[in-house]
C-alpha cells in the first residue's frame, strides 16, 4: 500500500515556486524601469500614448538585453578565463551600446538610440564570438 506522503509528494512540489538564487536578477529590471519611464511620458506628451507606449518598452527592452548580455558575457567569458577576448567582449559590451545610444539619442530620441545601441551591442558580440571560435575553437 502507497504511503500518503508518496501519494501527494510530488504535486505539492509543484506548487511551491523556486526561490529566487540572488538578488541580482533583478538588477536588470530595476535599471531599465526608470529611462523607459521617462521616455514614455516624453513620447507620450508629444506624439500619444501609443508612440509612447512603444518608445518606453523599447527603451526598456533595450536597456534589460544590454545588462543581461553583459552579465552574462561576463560570468561566461572573464571567469572561463577566456583572456584577452573575453576581456574585449565584455569592454565592448559595456561600451559600445551606451556610445550608440548617446550618438544617435542626441540627433533623435531615447528609443531611437537605444536601438541603435541594441545594434552596436549586437556586432561587438557577433565579432568577439567570431573571434573566440577563431582563436579557441569554440
Amino acid at each position: 500500500m502507497m504511503s500518503h506522503s508518496r501519494l501527494h509528494g510530488p504535486e505539492t512540489s509543484l506548487r511551491q515556486s523556486p526561490p529566487m538564487s540572488t538578488w541580482i536578477e533583478i538588477i536588470p529590471w530595476v535599471l531599465a524601469l526608470p529611462p523607459a519611464l521617462w521616455e514614455l511620458l516624453n513620447v507620450w506628451k508629444s506624439y500619444g500614448w501609443i508612440l509612447g507606449a512603444c518608445a518606453g518598452s523599447m527603451v526598456f527592452g533595450g536597456i534589460f538585453l544590454w545588462i543581461s548580455v553583459l552579465r552574462l558575457s561576463a560570468e561566461t567569458f572573464v571567469d572561463l578565463d577566456y583572456g584577452a577576448i573575453g576581456a574585449v567582449q565584455v569592454l565592448g559590451l559595456l561600451l559600445g551600446p551606451p556610445a550608440g545610444t548617446v550618438f544617435i539619442a542626441k540627433r533623435t530620441g531615447l528609443a531611437a538610440g537605444v536601438f541603435a545601441g541594441v545594434v552596436v551591442g549586437s556586432c561587438v558580440l557577433y565579432v568577439t564570438i567570431a573571434m573566440g571560435i577563431g582563436v579557441y575553437g569554440k
